[in-house]
């Protein structure tokens, strides 16, 4: 059990690098393990091979690092892989940096385990094994995944057709294509900066009337409008479920029984017969390959991980 780290509304835990204190986010919107720079300089952790990544749908150049040791609570991860960020979350008053991420775990990390955030408690779980819960006020959601290894998870919109979201547990709110809010006839309530790492964009504001999830119902969503969004987001998915839908509830992603597990919804259950085949692109069912159940076990960081001693640039 790890207590959460409230940042910007996000889900952050406490995790040990070398007796080193870092706050962490749990990021099921990033492929990637990311490390803030100056963590790696302070660490002299090594640095080795060329990588990008995508914020907003602008390419980012970074290299990878390795980390032989990182603790979360009972859990112990060795030699695992992580990427240097190429900018910075922080939390800004008056153009003061007050606190600042130390870096992020990713589904490079997280798709070993069973993650559980319960965000009515401030608490979550990272562990390789677990059951179900099954009962009154539990919503069970299958999960897809795409080629990185993201989840996504089937969203209706009203009585609109089904749409593939992305579940990202680091984006606040959801977030629509532009063109998808115009359809639905969404009211425009304004604009505001949405940011990642850095990389800042305008985006629309909106309310969403009606969303469902499985069998659970939410009125009222506030959500981000953003132009181009496939071209920014990648063309796979039609909009993303960010963390401030669930924050009176629990919710556990199952990665190796590909199901997403909401408690809490007593009061939240929506109207029966709503299980029709989502329109659109489908991502893949399950993770992209070197990814998926059989690698899972290899990556499980109870266990081992990807990176071995003998490959580790540290020795």
């Amino acid at each position: 059990m790890l207590p959460l780290t409230p940042f910007m509304s996000l889900p952050a835990v406490q995790a040990s690098i070398g007796g080193r204190r870092l706050t962490l986010f749990l990021d099921t919107g990033s492929p990637h393990n990311l490390l803030a720079p100056d963590i790696v300089e302070e660490l002299d952790l090594p640095v080795f091979g060329r990588a990008r990544v995508t914020l907003l749908g602008r390419e980012e150049a970074t290299v990878r690092t390795c980390v032989h040791e990182l603790r979360a609570g009972g859990l112990v991860c060795r030699h695992a892989p992580f990427l240097v960020s190429p900018g910075h979350i922080e939390r800004r008053l008056l153009g003061f940096t007050l606190q600042r991420a130390d870096g992020l775990l990713g589904m490079a990390f997280l798709a070993p385990l069973r993650v559980t955030i319960d965000l009515r408690r401030g608490e979550a779980r990272l562990t390789d094994e677990g059951r179900v819960p099954r009962g009154p006020g539990v919503c069970v959601v299958p999960l897809r995944f795409l080629a990185d290894g993201r989840p996504c998870v089937a969203v209706f919109l009203g009585a609109g057709p089904a749409r593939w979201f992305l579940l990202d547990t680091c984006a606040r709110r959801c977030v629509l294509p532009e063109e998808t809010a115009r359809a639905l006839g969404l009211p425009e309530l304004g604009d505001a900066g949405l940011l990642s790492l850095g990389v800042e964009t305008r985006v629309g504001m909106t309310r969403i009337p009606k969303l469902f999830l499985g069998s659970a119902a939410f009125s009222g969503v506030d959500a981000y409008v953003l132009p181009a969004f496939r071209e920014r987001l990648g063309p796979q998915i039609d909009g993303v479920l960010g963390i401030e839908l669930f924050s009176d509830l629990a919710l556990t992603l199952d990665f190796a029984a590909e199901l997403l597990v909401i408690e809490g919804l007593e009061s939240r259950r929506g109207p029966p017969g709503r299980r029709r085949r989502p329109s659109g692109p489908r991502p893949a069912r399950r993770i992209a390959k070197g990814t998926g159940r059989a690698a899972r076990s290899r990556m499980c960081p109870s266990r081992a991980s990807r990176c071995s001693p003998r490959r580790c640039p540290r020795g």
